[in-house]
């Protein structure tokens, strides 16, 4: 038992509780050495001891005194009068030793001092933040200011700054439809996904998600209005603080999204698809998203080690793509006739996949980069929707 609790079960952190079941049958000897321990290295450690003694059924009516009991009742019982956080028992048949083992059990503290991690013995006496299942912003505000000082004064989390923010279902409905995003742009799509998942919820076959959070600086989380205040509570630890924490500790999410700017790139995407569909007319722009949303979902890169998405640089990319185009323009090129090409030799060919960065695995970012057949403004309208954040979200249980 020492060794266990050595092992597992520190002192600072447990409350040591242990029980004894045994005949009372000892060698000559072995009762005192055993007292010894109880009373001098295992009851020290312990908040409560309890010893059970097993008689015999056939012997219960000559041992049922305890003047006829074991030699080690009898030494226990002369440790348990000095210790009140000893409690002992005797147990004739198989009926009693549920009951006994419950009355044994410490109903009252048996010593004053409470062991607990250091951190949390420097809470102040606890009260409840909150007394019944509705919630205002003063109760929300107390309970995220109380899980704030858990999760990073005594976990250590490092999350970033926290934008909570209170939707109805409908807003909800409306957030899954584009993917969570509070900025995005307009398609279709998006309005049909409203109309599913509205029905879907209206007819009581789906829930809507507890909450839906955003890995940008601020982590923006979205909390619903039908949530009970426990709800509540627990949305605004788990995401507020959890998901937030992993998004800007994590090493994938470091290396693949920009917390920072991802807002201001989803909101100047949303300007370009409005001034491309002014320029190029809706129908053009929406056969290039259709076909992004087609391949959107169908690779992921794993292994990329590209520079994250700056807005600066992206509007500088597409200056400079468009003053290449302009500079370079000649109709007279499209009269020059074409000879037949020798096939690849295999040097050339792997010479080609390095320049085009091959293999690649997201296929709207190569789409983006090396079609032939797309315009700027094509490609551009690809990266929209390539470079959208990382959300996650939580579901309830349908309604009844």
């Amino acid at each position: 038992m020492q060794r266990i609790v050595a092992e597992r079960y520190p002192l600072e952190d447990w409350n040591i509780y242990a029980a004894q079941a045994s005949d009372g049958d000892n060698y000559s000897g072995d009762s005192e050495t055993c007292t010894r321990l109880l009373r001098d290295e295992l009851l020290p450690l312990c908040q409560y001891f309890a010893y059970v003694e097993v008689v015999d059924e056939r012997e219960a009516g000559m041992f049922r005194s305890e003047a006829n009991a074991s030699a080690l009742w009898r030494d226990y019982k002369a440790v348990a009068d000095g210790h009140a956080n000893f409690a002992m028992r005797r147990v004739f048949s198989k009926a009693d030793i549920f009951p006994v083992f419950t009355s044994c059990s410490p109903r009252r503290a048996r010593r004053p001092e409470v062991r607990m991690s250091t951190a949390a013995s420097q809470r102040p006496a606890s009260r409840l933040l909150y007394e019944t299942g509705e919630w205002s912003f003063d109760t929300l505000k107390r309970t995220y200011d109380a899980i704030e000082e858990i999760a990073v004064g005594e976990m250590g989390l490092d999350p970033y700054p926290n934008q909570i923010e209170m939707i109805s279902a409908e807003q909800m409905l409306d957030a899954y439809s584009s993917i969570g995003m509070p900025v995005f742009y307009s398609h279709w799509s998006f309005g049909k996904r409203f109309v599913r998942d509205e029905k879907l919820y209206r007819k009581g076959y789906t829930g809507l998600a507890y909450e839906i959070v955003i890995n940008s600086n601020p982590c923006i989380s979205y909390i619903m209005e039908e949530n009970t205040m426990t709800m509540q509570a627990l949305v605004m630890a788990h995401a507020a603080f959890g998901h937030n924490h992993f998004f800007k500790n994590n090493y994938l999410f470091k290396e693949g999204t920009d917390a920072e700017g991802i807002l201001d790139y989803l909101s100047f995407a949303k300007a370009y698809v409005s001034r491309c569909e002014e320029q190029h007319g809706i129908a053009a722009v929406e056969r290039v998203l259709d076909g992004a949303h087609a391949l959107m979902d169908q690779g992921v890169n794993r292994y990329g080690r590209r520079a994250r998405p700056s807005l600066a640089e992206e509007k500088k990319r597409a200056d400079a793509r468009r003053a290449h185009h302009q500079s370079t323009f000649n109709d007279l090129w499209r009269t020059v006739p074409t000879k037949v090409k020798p096939a690849a030799t295999e040097q050339e060919t792997d010479a080609a996949f390095h320049r085009l960065g091959l293999p690649e695995e997201n296929l709207l970012y190569f789409i983006e980069k090396f079609s032939p057949r797309l315009q700027d403004w094509n490609a551009s309208s690809c990266a929209s929707c390539a470079s959208s954040p990382s959300t996650s979200t939580r579901r309830s249980r349908p309604r009844s």
